[in-house]
């Protein structure tokens, strides 16, 4: 993967680098401990992937919550989507992290 700005990234016409016999592909986001960024280390890649999955979950929740009472309910939400939202969110706080 590439890293640079969107101006930098759009002037790249490199697509494949051959290492030692092999060719290899160039992608635009890389994943690291189900991490998603792309070639600018931008985390709305992240952002997106995080908001699915917790809309996911907050879906599969509805579905049951008539027969939950509310505070189980409470207690499941903030088991799956708590845990999501609050999973590497340290990044979001570094310096220097755009989104």
């Amino acid at each position: 993967m590439w890293l640079g700005t969107r101006q930098q990234l759009a002037n790249l016409t490199v697509s494949q680098l051959e290492i030692s016999a092999s060719i290899l592909d160039i992608g635009d986001r890389a994943i690291d401990l189900d991490v998603l960024l792309d070639g600018q280390l931008s985390m709305a890649l992240h952002i997106a992937a995080v908001c699915r999955s917790s809309y996911y979950q907050v879906r599969q929740l509805w579905s049951i919550k008539w027969s939950l009472t509310t505070t189980a309910l409470q207690a499941l939400v903030q088991a799956f989507v708590h845990c999501r939202l609050d999973y590497c969110n340290a990044l979001l706080a570094q310096p220097g992290w755009c989104c």
